[in-house]
């Protein structure tokens, strides 16, 4: 009897301690896998953040060549305008078609050479038939291009200018201000003028509404005293910024935001108005952001994890494009490795406390 007794009181002094000993080695595992958890989540969650902004930052490098290829383009195809006008009158020039790119040997210009080399003004272009010339262009591109115009300003100081020749002559002798160009700003916040372009030697104008479409224009100067300017339309699907920026991914809302109003400019969505991004312009981080930079030059970027979305952003890198790059992928979507991530380890540690619990119940039934 006492034998029977000591060896019960050992066995259950063993239990006792291994039951301890269990239990402290199931919770500090699970401690351990928590904490684990915790930064393994962080890490997925952080890597997906980083893939949404770079996304955006990819769509801005997209938006910076395409901004260049039309700048290009521009000079050089000014640069042949101002042959025509230097060659002698009797020689014709021939204009073929020309693909704006970010090099300039892919463009297929042909003209004589010069015949006279004064210096020539827009008086000189009055009885030569430009318009004709750039409607040839017009007609030989493809895409976004609507028209060009050859723009008399009064003076460098001016923001204001008269179209005199044009590829749409219903819009020859309208003004600048009629055909709502809007040359924008400088990163002072000054007004930019026509002197802005010959000195920069060309830029790019803010984008404007007309006739529920939206638009913007490259400018370069040409001649002494004129100024040739690229509209494009950018409500069209393709012009490049619609086909590769908003409608380039599925399941993603993509905008485009100005650098100084943080409105909303090109969307999904196929208003012709420019409107608050989220209803309102200080109400996101990205909308602050925008609205507390001294200087629209100054380059943002980041990610973070909205209500309903994964949002990424970045600016564009371009000297006269202030843009920002918002893109919103649904959270479902973005985060869809971190959900599977944090669900496996939930069920990992369930695993852990259930084992937990069926040794605690099997060392309390050898205890009774």
């Amino acid at each position: 009897m006492i034998h029977s007794r000591v060896i019960n009181w050992i066995r259950k002094q063993y239990l006792r301690k291994f039951f301890v000993i269990s239990a402290v080695i199931l919770l500090v595992a699970s401690i351990l896998a928590f904490g684990m958890a915790l930064q393994i989540s962080d890490s997925v969650e952080r890597t997906q953040l980083n893939q949404v902004e770079s996304n955006a930052a990819s769509q801005s490098q997209y938006i910076t060549q395409w901004a260049d290829g039309k700048e290009v383009y521009l000079s050089t195809y000014a640069d042949h305008i101002e042959s025509v006008f230097h060659s002698s009158p009797t020689n014709k020039v021939h204009i073929h078609g020309a693909n704006d790119s970010s090099s300039v040997n892919n463009h297929s210009f042909v003209s004589n050479s010069f015949q006279n080399t004064s210096k020539v003004t827009m008086a000189d272009t009055a009885s030569r038939n430009v318009s004709h010339v750039l409607q040839e262009e017009v007609s030989n591109k493809s895409g976004s291009l609507e028209a060009f115009y050859l723009i008399r300003s009064s003076n460098d100081s001016s923001r204001s200018g008269v179209v005199t020749h044009s590829s749409d002559t219903d819009r020859i002798n309208k003004s600048v201000s009629d055909l709502r160009i809007n040359l924008g700003e400088t990163s002072s916040d000054e007004l930019r003028t026509f002197g802005d372009v010959r000195q920069s030697n060309g830029f790019v104008t803010w984008v404007y509404s007309r006739s529920g479409n939206k638009y913007m224009s490259f400018i370069s100067p040409v001649f002494e005293d004129g100024y040739l300017a690229a509209e494009y339309n950018l409500s069209t699907q393709d012009n490049g910024i619609q086909q590769n920026v908003i409608q380039q991914q599925k399941d993603t809302d993509t905008y485009i935001l100005g650098g100084v109003s943080a409105y909303v400019m090109f969307g999904n969505s196929s208003t012709s108005s420019f409107y608050p991004y989220s209803g309102k312009q200080n109400a996101t981080i990205i909308g602050q952001k925008i609205l507390n930079r001294e200087d629209t030059t100054t380059p943002i970027s980041g990610s973070y994890i909205g209500e309903k979305s994964v949002i990424g952003y970045q600016s564009v890198s371009y000297d006269e494009i202030d843009w920002v790059i918002v893109r919103e992928v649904p959270q479902k979507q973005a985060l869809a490795i971190t959900q599977r991530v944090q669900t496996d380890i939930i069920y990992l540690i369930s695993i852990m406390f259930l084992g937990f619990i069926a040794t605690a119940i099997s060392a309390r039934r050898s205890l009774v």
